[in-house]
């Protein structure tokens, strides 16, 4: 008899999960909060490892078709002074691709068309302590304020505010000149998405309820070098994403507990400046189908908990240390003092990426 999951959350993580069970003989459930699943947000960065993720459940032709490479990337200074330029066929630096968050999520929900997917779910407490009883793993990949976490985990790990709000939106041309921009306490990033579209995004100190929206993003930007003035211009109120900046805090001690796991921002949620968020999330997906289905079958609870155990060994370590390091990066790049001296460090490092 094939062994059942439940997951909870259809993001990237959790259908990326879902067909790997699938795709291994399990029978899946997955439940979603929303009454549709729809892939919000602009681009999404992927690194190696994520791209070999993808490869595994079936997907990796179909992403190399839709992304495409970051092959010029730069940090500069709000007045278009370059402080490091990131070559993209340089060794040290990563093989990254881009993709829409939309089209990535409609490759999985083309990919996931036989699972049960079931939409307007409410996970409250009683009902996930009851599909526990069930089901052989119940699996947390529904973000943030993830309901798994706080049923199995308790509420001693919780969303922290890091000060910083975040705005996202794309622009209908490509607008050359990528990077991030760093100013005094804010920063401006562009990309491209696909052909023809750039993907931008902006933080700045301010508080979660700031609702400055595209009139405050151009008057806070819009003296910055080119092409951001350019890229606000032409940006549509209504396609503007307003994002305040979250991680978890403290980090959990673990990522399981007993037939529970969690995975992506319900295990560790970060600030977006390491660019690594949607590709743990797959990471974690893979490695958790791995475990899972490299577990003898007939082996009941104990093979389900031990292949969650090896999980947490693998991932949990790893995407911690990458969650520090993306809050690290984003205390730098939004330095209101000493910004001088961070601008003079970034020009020493470029022969260290050349």
């Amino acid at each position: 008899m094939a062994k059942q999951a439940l997951i909870v959350g259809a993001g990237v993580g959790g259908l990326s999960t879902a067909i790997g069970l699938r795709d291994a003989g399990w029978s899946v459930t997955v439940w979603e909060r929303w009454p549709r699943v729809v892939g919000v947000g602009a681009a999404l960065g992927l690194w190696p490892e994520a791209q070999d993720g993808l490869a595994t459940i079936g997907l990796g032709d179909q992403f190399s078709q839709a992304s495409v490479p970051v092959t010029e990337a730069a940090i500069y200074r709000h007045d278009g002074r370059r402080l490091l330029r990131l070559p993209g066929d340089s060794p040290r630096t990563p093989r990254v691709r881009l993709i829409s968050r939309r089209t990535l999520m409609d490759l999985l929900l083309t990919h996931a068309n036989d699972i049960d997917i079931r939409t307007g779910v409410r996970a409250d407490q009683a009902a996930l302590r009851a599909q526990l009883t069930e089901t052989d793993v119940l699996i947390g990949a529904d973000g943030l304020r993830s309901a798994v976490r706080q049923t199995f985990f308790g509420d001693r790990t919780t969303p922290r505010y890091s000060g910083l709000i975040g705005y996202r939106g794309t622009v209908d041309f490509e607008s050359g000149s990528y990077g991030e921009t760093w100013g005094d306490g804010a920063l401006f990033g562009n990309t491209p998405m696909e052909p023809g579209r750039t993907n931008f995004y902006a933080a700045f100190r301010a508080q979660p309820q700031d609702t400055s929206g595209l009139d405050g993003l151009r008057e806070r930007f819009g003296a910055w070098r080119e092409p951001i003035p350019t890229i606000l211009a032409a940006a549509q109120e209504a396609d503007l994403l307003r994002n305040p900046i979250y991680d978890l805090h403290p980090p959990l001690p673990g990522f399981v507990a007993g037939r529970v796991a969690l995975l992506g921002d319900a295990a560790h949620a970060m600030t977006p400046h390491a660019g690594r968020g949607g590709c743990e999330a797959i990471i974690d997906a893979i490695s958790l189908v791995h475990h899972l289905t490299a577990a003898t079958r007939d082996d009941g609870d104990d093979g389900v908990t031990a292949a969650l155990r090896r999980y947490d060994g693998e991932r949990r370590k790893k995407a911690q240390q990458i969650a520090a390091r993306s809050r690290r990066i984003g205390t730098v790049s939004h330095a209101r003092s000493g910004a001088t001296v961070r601008n003079l460090m970034l020009r020493g490092l470029q022969p260290l990426v050349r």
